[in-house]
């Protein structure tokens, strides 16, 4: 496996866990949103949408600075 190849995994990875972390954070915030009134569960959305956004960013920068591409054929020894 060289560099190129785990950094692209790594975004991969990265990308994965922040929209399933997106989701359980989501369905906890859903739970009390009885209970908080209005401009408590907005910050919680917020918090939530821009937490995802930021790490789905940082995780396409990543897999584009890893200058991967499935298309070109593995090295061979």
């Amino acid at each position: 496996m060289t560099d190129r190849q785990f950094r692209w995994g790594l975004a991969n990875g990265a990308m994965m866990f922040t929209i399933a972390g997106a989701f359980w954070f989501g369905l906890g915030v859903g739970m009390f949103a009885s209970k908080l009134g209005g401009r408590e569960l907005a910050a919680l959305a917020a918090c939530q949408v821009g937490g995802c956004v930021a790490l789905v960013w940082g995780s396409v920068r990543l897999r584009r600075r890893s200058a991967f591409h499935r298309s070109v054929p593995p090295q061979t020894r």
